[in-house]
């Protein structure tokens, strides 16, 4: 037998079997949070049985593959996956509070991800909505860990690319553009202004203070500022609190940060 097949064939280790263990436990137990928060947080929102059954996969694979693939700060930590989970779901529930999201993750629309990172925000909104949403991660390694989550969770409506943007190549067909914790705000922007379509949106997750100008979004070619704030609820504050004292990017106090993509803009 070559050594790469006995590689193969080789049976789990006890380390990797309670790693393996672990990771289940912790997919669990965020689905058991998820159950229970988002219906006190956002009572309006509707989400078929498969999302938690998904968002417990995701984060057992998070939880089992966080630390080699460098994905997370707390990867077994079931209250911060809950934590960012729940955030990068916000869009799901407040789609319809501004004019222009409303149908931005119907069928037949397409959302990029921009610097997806671990899957934040894009798997989660490829798990609870029907538009086509292409992750954006030009790091290989988080790339190949996107992929495995991709198929883990029978997405077939998201894809992953490790097309570094902007790119020629990448044609501003996309509805909607998301960010969460990519880059600068301006940075952000602009990259979306490339591969947004004609009235499509940029969304930005963010702080309650983080903001750009609205002169500056306008020299991007942004139109249609709006500003969605939100706060994720006593019940995830009180799982993540040490975490929020220690970061502001997870603070409960939170906001989506929109930008339209009009031209001309007229100042």
């Amino acid at each position: 037998m070559s050594l790469s097949r006995a590689r193969l064939t080789k049976q789990p280790t006890a380390p990797d079997d309670r790693r393996h263990a672990v990771a289940e436990e912790v997919g669990r137990e965020v689905s058991d949070i998820l159950r229970r928060s988002l219906p006190l947080i956002w009572p309006e929102l509707r989400l078929a049985p498969e999302f938690f059954r998904r968002m417990e996969t995701f984060a057992a694979l998070l939880a089992r593959w966080g630390k080699q693939f460098n994905l997370t700060a707390r990867p077994e930590d079931p209250a911060a996956l809950a934590f960012h989970i729940t955030d990068c779901a916000s869009l799901l529930a407040l789609q319809g509070k501004a004019s222009c999201l409303r149908g931005c993750l119907d069928s037949g629309r397409e959302v990029a991800d921009i610097g997806s990172g671990c899957g934040f925000p894009g798997v989660v909104l490829a798990s609870g909505c029907a538009a086509r949403v292409v992750l954006f991660e030009r790091r290989r390694k988080r790339a190949a860990f996107l992929r495995i989550v991709v198929a883990a969770l029978s997405l077939d409506n998201a894809e992953v690319s490790t097309t570094a943007l902007p790119n020629a190549q990448v044609l501003p067909r996309f509805d909607a553009a998301v960010g969460r914790a990519v880059a600068l705000p301006e940075e952000f922007f602009s990259l979306a202004h490339g591969v947004l379509s004609e009235g499509g949106v940029a969304i930005l997750y963010a702080t309650r203070n983080q903001e750009i100008g609205l002169a500056r979004a306008r020299r991007l070619g942004f139109c249609n500022s709006q500003k969605l704030d939100y706060q994720l609820g006593p019940g995830v504050k009180e799982r993540t609190g040490a975490l929020n004292q220690r970061k502001t990017a997870n603070s409960s106090d939170r906001a989506l940060i929109i930008r339209q993509k009009v031209t001309p803009c007229l100042i």
